[in-house]
């Protein structure tokens, strides 16, 4: 089977996804990929891990603070992101990097983290991206990445993976992935000028850009951002069953998620975090 039909048949695929409820609030997490050594939780619409506009609110580092603290893990250092869609990824191997905010410390001009640290812990925040978690469980590497329509156009995932490769001197076969909840291909609708970057950048990739039945009279296309993202990854040499997918798209399911694309202004946002277990 080639790249595509094997790209084509894993967006089938809806890996086991289950809820973790301390407290009446619900977190969301992948049991094969923590039954590897990979712990990670994400947040639901039970709390909004939204930063900005909200640095004084009380509200924000109580969830904050409670969340990390769901890590079973010790603790020494904890790194997020001013995620700005970029197709960048920082290694995170040493203590003090980026600025101090807080509850952690805040990297800049990157959309991925990746350590071989097990006291390090990792994150992203999402509304309608996808949250990507890579894990090399003979290797003891991690990387947490945010991959908008932006950072899937320019392969951040793939960039960050090749970044992890030469850093560690791994190969891509023993990587796991996980793509979290995100928008799906019903959902992610686009006008002429974000369809074309992707038929440009994926000529070979069929019913990638869809067009929109009944949108009236301006053109728009639907885009398959979790299509895009699976045919990256396996051209990159993961394997397909090394590959675990919510398949859940943030925008038909508010009942359990935020999202941008749904909600406009009132929006709030999700954080995937994951600390390698020792």
């Amino acid at each position: 089977m080639d790249l595509i039909s094997q790209a084509q048949t894993l967006c089938h695929k809806h890996s086991a996804w289950q809820t973790f409820q301390p407290d009446q609030v619900r977190y969301f997490y992948f049991p094969d990929l923590w039954a590897l050594g990979l712990n990670h939780l994400f947040t639901s619409i039970d709390v909004n891990m939204k930063i900005g506009g909200r640095e004084e609110d009380p509200a924000l580092y109580r969830d904050w603070q409670t969340f990390i603290h769901l890590m079973p893990g010790q603790h020494q250092e904890y790194y997020f992101m001013l995620q700005e869609h970029t197709d960048q990824a920082a290694r995170v191997d040493e203590e003090g990097l980026g600025q101090a905010y807080g509850l952690g410390r805040r990297l800049t001009g990157v959309d991925g983290l990746y350590t071989s640290r097990p006291d390090f812990l990792l994150s992203s925040s999402f509304g309608d991206c996808a949250p990507l978690l890579l894990y090399n469980p003979r290797a003891q590497v991690q990387a947490n990445i945010h991959s908008g329509w932006k950072g899937t156009l320019n392969n951040v995932g793939g960039k960050t993976l090749a970044s992890m490769l030469e850093t560690y001197q791994l190969q891509a076969e023993d990587f796991y992935l996980a793509i979290g909840p995100h928008i799906g291909r019903e959902d992610f609708e686009v006008e002429d000028d974000v369809a074309d970057l992707f038929r440009a950048a994926y000529p070979d990739l069929p019913d990638l850009v869809r067009p929109e039945p009944d949108c009236g009279p301006v053109p728009k296309y639907l885009v398959d951002l979790q299509f895009c993202l699976c045919y990256n990854f396996l051209k990159a040499g993961l394997p397909a069953d090394q590959i675990f997918l919510c398949n859940r798209s943030t925008v038909a399911h508010p009942e359990d998620f935020h999202s941008y694309r749904r909600d406009k202004a009132k929006f709030g946002l999700m954080m995937g975090l994951s600390q390698i277990r020792t």
